[in-house]
Formats: structure tokens, C-alpha cells, sequence
């Protein structure tokens, strides 16, 4: 169970304020990194905006499909 666990994406918000830390976090598991300022707005389709989309539609996706108990209950 450990190994299907370790080998599913699963989407991940890492929110801080430790700056210095979280690039290389991010380098090490692969993640794509945004850096947002909460006092400036996103401008429509920039790379940031896109990319958080993107993150939300994996999150809804994951949550629709089904669970991987529940794939194994089928295929059984």
C-alpha cells in the first residue's frame, strides 16, 4: 500500500513565507513553483495564473476519480 501511496502524484499547495527554503524543497520533489505576492493581482493567462489553474483542475480530477480501494473492490 506504502508503494502505491509514494507512487501517486498527488497535488500539493506549499504555502510559507520562508522564501529561502522553498526553491530547493521544490527541486528535490519535482512540483512546479510559483512565487505570488497577495497584494498584486494575477494578470489572465499569465504563467502563474495558468499554472495555479492547472494545480485546481488536478486537485477536482483526483477528487472525482475513484479511490484506489474502491479500483480494487472492481477489479476483485
Amino acid at each position: 500500500m506504502l508503494a502505491d501511496i509514494e507512487s501517486t502524484p498527488i497535488p500539493t499547495l506549499v504555502v510559507g513565507c520562508k522564501l529561502d527554503l522553498a526553491p530547493e524543497r521544490a527541486k528535490q520533489a519535482g512540483y512546479d513553483r510559483i512565487n505570488v505576492d497577495c497584494r498584486k493581482a494575477m494578470a489572465p493567462g499569465s504563467t502563474n495564473r495558468i499554472i495555479l489553474s492547472k494545480f485546481f483542475d488536478s486537485v477536482v480530477e483526483r477528487r472525482k476519480a475513484p479511490m484506489a480501494s474502491e479500483r480494487r473492490r472492481r477489479l476483485l
